[in-house]
């Protein structure tokens, strides 16, 4: 995803902060997930920083932090 689209996104809500859950959302339906270059874009944005756009990324179960199909699990230890 192009930082011109990721700006037409959050443009279209309102560049606020307030809006970040909404442009997580549409960001992600745009993509199927959440790359971490289109969330620090967001956070620069958007006037957020960073980690509060990680912290609701990772705490909404809606929101995917890896490409559909790629989950990672840990080993099993028999």
């Amino acid at each position: 995803m192009d930082n011109a689209r990721i700006a037409e996104i959050i443009a279209k809500h309102g560049a606020k902060a307030a809006s970040l859950i909404q442009v997580l959302l549409e960001l992600q339906h745009e993509n199927r997930w959440l790359p971490r270059e289109v969330l620090h874009e967001a956070s620069r944005r958007l006037g957020v920083p960073f980690s509060k756009v990680m912290e609701v990324a990772s705490f909404y179960k809606t929101f995917r932090l890896a490409p559909p199909g790629e989950r990672h699990q840990p080993a099993v230890r028999l």
